[in-house]
Order: structure tokens, then sequence, then C-alpha cells
């Protein structure tokens, strides 16, 4: 069931009724090329700064899905994608994940650039592995999330690659709670949640609303699509997501909430592409629908 309201485009997905089928994707071969370096290859970091690649062949254009890993800014890695591949190969999309630059050696301006990295190379690269350049979905979970909605948001950061917020079909963000940094550290986080984020953004509030996505939400910048997906036991992932795709629908930005009703801040990205699970069916119609 889809809710629609006062004419904005929001859409609320109910999806406790949702029928399970089309979840199992049939079985497809791939290519998994692993390792593929997009940063500066004599730069000391060029091991983070790697991608693995799961593609089928370069006889058609395919859309793609850039995976973006948690962490907390300072752990995680590439290779935390569980069911994702297979899945979105099952239905005709490449994947990529990859590693960035992590905290405390570098900064979120560091990584967020390096988002920007990867889909330039994905740009560069398109015929060679059967992509398409101008169907490129970011997806990031926790502290990943919270790095693409910044890309899709603050448009200096793609500037610098030579990008446009028109180089993004659409953002898929799963499950964190700073869209809205100060909010976040000042009403939901708890005191181990704060000491964290003030190491990771420092003291200065200027700061924390710099580094939020909600800061850079305006009317007529070509956000592209957002579907947010969230744990709804988890207060502040919900109040964020919710308050989040408020601001974006008042910015005429088409965006979806995907409620995860059944799952835990683990399981709504470690279960995403299983069959029978509820949230998949609608995060791939939304893909589907801006490619």
């Amino acid at each position: 069931m889809f809710y629609t309201g006062c004419g904005i485009q929001l859409l609320i997905l109910i999806i406790f009724s949702m029928q399970t089928v089309g979840l199992s994707a049939a079985d497809a071969a791939y290519i998994l090329t692993s390792d593929i370096s997009y940063g500066d290859r004599t730069a000391p970091a060029r091991e983070s700064q790697t991608l693995d690649l799961y593609w089928i062949d370069n006889a058609e254009k395919r859309a793609i899905i850039i995976y973006v890993h948690g962490g907390g800014w300072v752990f995680g890695d590439k290779k935390d994608v569980h069911r994702k591949p297979e899945f979105f190969i099952g239905h005709n999309i490449a994947f990529l994940s990859m590693n960035y630059r992590l905290r405390w050696d570098y900064t979120i301006l560091d990584q967020a650039l390096d988002v920007v990295s990867v889909v330039k190379w994905v740009r560069t690269y398109a015929n060679q592995y059967g992509l398409d350049p101008n169907r490129i979905i970011l997806m990031g979970y926790a502290a990943g999330a919270h790095l693409v909605s910044l890309v899709a948001t603050d448009d200096r950061y793609l500037r610098v690659g030579g990008l446009s917020l028109r180089s993004l079909a659409g953002i898929v963000s799963i499950n964190t709670s700073n869209y809205d940094i100060p909010r976040h550290i000042e009403e939901t986080a708890s005191y181990t949640e704060q000491k964290h984020l003030t190491l990771i953004f420092g003291e200065d509030a200027k700061v924390w609303r710099a580094a939020s996505p909600a800061t850079y939400v305006k009317k007529g910048k070509n956000i592209p699509a957002f579907a947010l997906l969230y744990v709804t036991s988890e207060e502040a992932s919900s109040i964020q997501a919710n308050a989040f795709a408020k601001l974006l629908t008042s910015a005429e930005v088409e965006t979806i909430l995907v409620p995860g009703s059944d799952h835990t801040s683990e399981s709504i990205d470690k279960l995403l592409g299983t069959p029978g699970d509820r949230t998949t069916l609608a995060l791939i119609t939304f893909i589907q629908a801006k490619i």
C-alpha cells in the first residue's frame, strides 16, 4: 500500500501486508573483479581506495549500484555485502562495493570525495564492464548511508569530480540517524553515541551542520530520488528518517520511506536481497522505477 499526501511526492511504504513474490531473483552467473584501484595508486591510502565489481558482460549497458559500507566512519570493509550482489545481478543490475579512507587518518571530506571518485570511475570504465553511466544508484548503510546522502545533497563534492547531482539516478540510504547531526547529538543520541559523534565530527555545531545532509536540501537543485530505509523500533533512526523525508518532499524531491518493522539495525542491511524480505521488495520496486 502506498500513501501520497497533500500533493507532495512522499510515498510512505506500508509493507506489512505486501506479498513477497518476486524477491527470489533467478540465479545468474557473474564476474567478480576484485580490488580495483580507483584512487591515486602512489598515495599511502591506495589500499583503502579499492572496489569490487560484480558484473555480467559488456554486451549491454546495465544500471549499477555503488554500495558504501557502514562502520561508524572508522571500520568496515567492501566485502560486507552479504546477499546483495547475487540479488541485484539476478535483476540485471551490476553491483559495486567500495572501500574508502577511514577515520582517524582521514576526514569526512576525504570519505565523501572517495564516493565521488567511484562515481567518476564508473563513468570512465562503463564501456569496459557493461555499465550505464546514466543509471547509477548510490546505496549506503549506516555511516555509508550518511556519506551517500551527503554527496547527493551537497553538490560541491560532485563538482570536484566534474560531475553534478544529475549524475545520480537515485539514492538508497539504509538506517542512519545522522541526516541532521546537531539534532541527533542534542536530542536522541545516547551518551556513547554522543562521544563517538564528537570524536568523528568534533564539538563545533557549525561543523555538525556542515556535515549534515539536511543542511543542503533545497528546491531546484536536481537532488535525485531517495529511498530511506529505517528500523522502526529505533527511535533515533525513525525520527531522523521521517524528518528527512519531510524535508526532501518539501523541496519537491521524490522520496520513499521503507520502514523495517521486522528488522534490527544489523538485519536491515544483512538480509537485504534474501527471499522473503519485505524491505527488499519495496526497495527493488523503487530501484526499477529509477532505472
